[in-house]
Formats: structure tokens, sequence, C-alpha cells
């Protein structure tokens, strides 16, 4: 059996199949081309595919509102990836739209552990002069001020310990 190479549907497609299935109902797929006597290059299980997925009345388009996603979310944990299942305790939407919806959020949940495991980055340069900078001005003040305050010129290093909220490449 050859494999046809998968097609959009177009428009002028959609109006064919809703106008069949306004005449026939939505059954005996393998004959809307014969019965609306045009050229649908269109399997059986493709024409139901569309009108259960796409074009049956009452499917709901568009992202799944938060509680729809809670309770999807309710209903995997309870029933595992029995879509059909699930799609039957949430009203207008189809099996293969909640698969769909679960596939990208388990996605987005694993990428936000992994993100959230991930390392700082390391600044940039240009951060790490003005790390520098800010360090040496500060030491610069200390070491005046400590000056003054009669505690001598002795190293900075003597007196105080490193700096507890450096950077970990600047701690070294």
């Amino acid at each position: 059996m050859e494999m046809k190479e998968r097609q959009r549907w177009r428009p002028e497609e959609d109006a064919i199949l809703r106008s069949y299935v306004r005449q026939y109902g939505p059954r005996e797929w393998n004959l809307v081309a014969q019965r609306m006597n045009v050229p649908l290059d269109r399997d059986a299980k493709s024409c139901l595919e569309r009108w259960k997925n796409y074009l049956r009345p009452g499917i709901k388009k568009g992202s799944l509102t938060d509680d729809e996603q809670r309770l999807v979310i309710r209903l995997q944990a309870k029933h595992g990836n029995k879509w059909k299942k699930i799609a039957a305790e949430v009203p207008g939407r189809t099996a293969k739209r909640l698969g769909k919806w679960w596939e990208v959020f388990k996605e987005k949940q694993q990428r936000e552990i992994r993100d959230s495991r991930r390392p700082p980055p390391e600044p940039s340069p240009d951060e790490r002069g003005r790390y520098e900078w800010l360090l040496e001005n500060f030491a610069e003040k200390l070491v005046k001020e400590r000056q003054q305050v009669g505690v001598g010129a002795t190293p900075l290093h003597h007196h105080l310990m490193a700096a507890p909220m450096l950077p970990p490449w600047m701690s070294s």
C-alpha cells in the first residue's frame, strides 16, 4: 500500500465535508467523494478524523481555560493517557487536542525543572569589570575610613574576611 503525502485540508474540502454530513450524517466516510460528485482526494479515515477533531459543531477552538487545564491534569492522574475517556469529561474538547496539550504541558514542566537545576550563568566580562570596579572603590573607601578612625594603614586583608556575598569567581 502506497503512502500519500499528507496535505493540509483546504476550505473547499471542509465545505464539501460539512455539506456531506448535513446530507448523509457523520457516517460512511468512504462514500464522500462518490456521493458528493466531487473529486475529493481523501480517504475515509482522513474524512472521519477531520470531522471528529475540527469540523464537528461544539468543538472549542483555542487555548484551554485554566479550569479545563486543572480538570485535564486531575483526569490524567486518574485515567492516565486515555484521552478519549478524558475528552468525554471535558466538554467541547477532543481527545486529540487534549493529548497534544498534555505533551506540551509535560515538556514545559520538564524544561522548568531542568532550568531550575542549572547553575547561574557566569557573568560577562563587562559585568566582571563592574564588580571589580565596585570592589576597588569599596576597598578604597574602607581604607580611608579606617585611616580616619585610626585603625592604621595596615593592609585591608588583615582586618576583613572575604565578603560572603561575592560571586564564586571573585572569591578566589
